[in-house]
């Protein structure tokens, strides 16, 4: 991946993470390797465990960041997600949840006027 598009998508990360703060998620994590994957963001909203997949784009370049979350990206977030899971039941560490889920934060730069839109999809996954 080019040093720019790096620098995208770690401000749209840093944006993404500022939003769901803001809305009472509690981040735990960003930047998780699980195996092969990685889990952009790891948070707790109220008794969810949510695994937070991240797309940025910039405005009117390369469609919209939701475009990209498809039937293969969805499965492989599942077995990440699943890993994590396991990963951390196998280490006793415990986190209070009922229920996972996997939310999708697309962040829309738009250079010109300097601002970042933002949709959250609940339950992408």
């Amino acid at each position: 991946m080019g040093k720019y598009k790096k620098q995208i998508g770690a401000f749209g990360e840093e944006v993404a993470a500022r939003y769901l703060s803001g809305k009472n998620f509690r981040i735990l994590a960003r930047n998780l390797k699980v195996g092969a994957g990685e889990i952009d963001i790891l948070a707790l909203e109220d008794d969810f465990l949510v695994f937070v997949e991240v797309k940025t784009r910039m405005a009117g370049f390369f469609g919209r960041g939701e475009e990209a979350m498809n039937s293969v990206k969805i499965k492989r977030l599942k077995a990440a997600a699943g890993r994590l899971i396991n990963r951390l039941a196998e280490r006793r560490l415990s986190l209070k949840f009922k229920e996972a889920r996997i939310d999708l934060v697309a962040v829309e730069i738009d250079r010109g006027r300097k601002i970042a839109k933002i949709r959250h999809y609940r339950d992408a996954g």
